[in-house]
């Protein structure tokens, strides 16, 4: 995967929202979370999610 680019940026705006004591997950935390995660779940809490942001 490549590394670096915009990392610190992000990093500046993602603290905004939260401490990231730690830092930021890696590219490698994300994709084992996300292919954890059930895909019928995950796709009916994303339309449930982004259907109250629609007029």
């Amino acid at each position: 995967m490549r590394r670096g680019g915009l990392g610190g940026e992000h990093t500046l705006w993602a603290r905004t929202h939260l401490p990231y004591e730690n830092g930021i997950a890696s590219p490698d935390t994300f994709a084992r979370v996300f292919g954890a995660l059930s895909v019928k779940a995950f796709e009916q809490c994303f339309i449930n999610g982004a259907g109250r942001d629609t007029p």
